[in-house]
């Protein structure tokens, strides 16, 4: 963004021109400019629109790829987690909330990308304890660094909870490729 402007004629009179778009700040007699910014899920392509148009992105990290509401923690085995929305995705995130029990620490369990404990190891086996109310949350990044084309991946429990419950489970990431219509 620039300002120009002259000053003539006489008791200070003349005028200013903004070029670009943005913020322009006047503070007793004097202005300044800042050009647009984003920062996070959006980014802005030529903030001061000289030469063509502003362009605002905006990106979703983390979409949610994925969720299984109410999976089981009283028996051992697989829940499967169906991955909606794309054929091709990188998995970022897991979330675990809205446990109706607090989970034993001998509740032991990892995610697979297929059934079995086979495939890639997502999540080592591990305690889920840490969900000792309905409102408590696990989060666990995934580092694994390959795109998948899965459509589920799988939660499997080594141990159940003695006391049961259930627990809602979430899969975020980056949608590669959309579903097709």
């Amino acid at each position: 963004m620039a300002i120009t402007g002259g000053f003539g004629g006489g008791a200070g009179g003349g005028s200013v021109e903004v070029i670009g778009n943005g913020i322009v700040i006047h503070n007793e007699g004097q202005l300044s400019a800042k050009p647009i910014v984003a920062v996070g899920p959006a980014s802005v392509e030529n903030p001061e629109g000289i030469g063509g148009p502003i362009v605002i992105r905006a990106e979703a990290p983390n979409f949610p790829l994925g969720k299984l509401e109410s999976a089981d923690m009283g028996t051992v085995g697989d829940k499967v987690i169906a991955i909606r929305n794309t054929t091709l995705y990188r998995a970022r995130l897991l979330v675990l909330c809205g446990a109706t029990v607090a989970p034993d620490p001998a509740m032991i369990g990892g995610f697979y990308t297929l059934p079995g404990k086979n495939g890639a190891q997502l999540v080592a086996p591990r305690s889920y304890e840490a969900l000792t109310t309905r409102g408590k949350v696990i989060e666990i990044p995934l580092a694994y660094p390959d795109t998948m084309a899965m459509p589920y991946i799988y939660w499997s429990l080594d141990a159940a909870n003695p006391g049961g419950g259930t627990v809602d489970i979430y899969l975020y990431g980056d949608v590669l490729k959309p579903l097709e219509d």
